[in-house]
């Protein structure tokens, strides 16, 4: 970088050192020019004196022969001094004007080769390849992110095989009676999703965008676009998908209640073991408050105000307790229940689970 700034600057320096040596040139021009002028003013005084402005008969005297000589070498040397200057600094304002524009050239040039360069970088980060097709899907142009992402070079596609020839074959009918679908009616598609496969026979998924390239005249010559690799965000929703469902299985399996409460005090998860101590189903409980559903009219006031500091702090007198409380099912008979309750942090603020046992039938003993 220092490197490029240096020579920058010497660029510089020695574009104004021209540039001063071509003005000074000019204006020795411009002096000569001057001199040339003064000289010639001379001369003719020198011819014409004593010649009568009265009677243009007289002849012309030459009354000073050696000045006029004198007159005429200065007019010479002024002439071919101000000829060279003038041309030499034309030539030098000529190739100021070239330097500068092939300065600017340069110029843009660097910065299009910078563009690229960030363009292709940014392509490489997010695993992005840009590719066009004709009217009959051939692959007419591919630009090489696409080798560390398939491992196909773009000379082993363009021309030589169609888009659909990279998807499964299990899938490849299907997938072209859709794609020619959109083709035929000449619609651009956003972030459709599908597999393909690599070269070494990998599945990948990809994300594709497209719009149809027309003519002039309107007709089709094909479609350019992008296709963006998505196999690790397809992996991590598997994974979520795979965690949510070993989740729903343990509370659905539960024997306890599972109840979960947002900031606002409203009930967010609701599983089936609290339908059957509380007698509510989940569409009925869920968007409900949480306190006006389930607690007796005199806890309200308590719960509250115990509401309000849990959805600022996290922090409550019940929160990492297990607690004996009174609770109301939906047909209004107040059971007594165990209940122990934890805070979860989320975006959206702080959040209550709750694990609830129904301990209205036990024994003395057991309780």
């Amino acid at each position: 970088m220092n490197t490029k700034r240096t020579a920058d600057r010497k660029k510089k320096v020695g574009l104004r050192i021209i540039a001063a040596t071509v003005s000074v040139l000019l204006a020795e021009a411009l002096f000569a020019g001057w001199s040339f002028a003064s000289a010639d003013r001379k001369l003719h005084e020198t011819l014409y004196q004593g010649v009568s402005d009265t009677d243009p008969g007289d002849l012309l005297v030459l009354s000073n022969p050696s000045e006029m000589r004198a007159e005429l070498q200065r007019m010479t040397t002024s002439a071919t001094a101000g000829g060279l200057a003038l041309v030499v600094g034309l030539v030098g304002l000529f190739f100021i004007l070239l330097y500068c524009t092939h300065t600017h050239l340069c110029t843009q040039r660097r910065a299009l080769r910078e563009s690229e360069k960030r363009y292709t970088l940014l392509a490489e980060q997010s695993r992005t390849y840009t590719w066009e097709i004709d009217a009959k899907g051939l692959y007419t142009y591919v630009s090489h992110v696409m080798r560390g992402i398939l491992g196909f070079r773009p000379d082993e596609l363009v021309g030589k095989k169609y888009f659909y020839d990279l998807h499964p074959e299990d899938q490849r009918a299907e997938f072209k009676k859709n794609a020619f679908g959109i083709i035929t009616r000449r619609e651009p598609f956003l972030r459709r999703e599908s597999r393909i496969q690599s070269k070494d026979g990998r599945t990948v998924w990809i994300s594709t965008s497209g719009l149809p390239l027309l003519d002039a005249q309107g007709n089709l010559q094909g479609y350019r676009g992008s296709d963006t690799d998505i196999t690790e965000q397809k992996r991590k929703e598997q994974k979520l998908r795979e965690s949510e469902c070993r989740m729903r299985a343990i509370t659905d399996s539960a024997r306890d209640a599972i109840v979960m409460m947002d900031p606002a005090g409203n009930i967010v998860f609701w599983n089936p073991a609290a339908e059957r101590i509380f007698g509510y189903t989940g569409t009925e409980a869920i968007g409900q408050n949480l306190h006006a559903l389930l607690a007796p009219q005199y806890c309200h006031p308590t719960q509250q105000e115990a509401l309000l500091r849990f959805s600022d702090t996290g922090q409550g007198k019940a929160v990492g307790k297990v607690l004996k409380v009174q609770s109301r099912r939906k047909d209004g008979e107040e059971i007594e229940v165990e209940r122990a309750l934890s805070a979860i942090e989320q975006p959206d603020g702080w959040h209550a689970v709750g694990i609830v046992r129904d301990i209205s039938e036990r024994t003395p003993s057991e309780g």
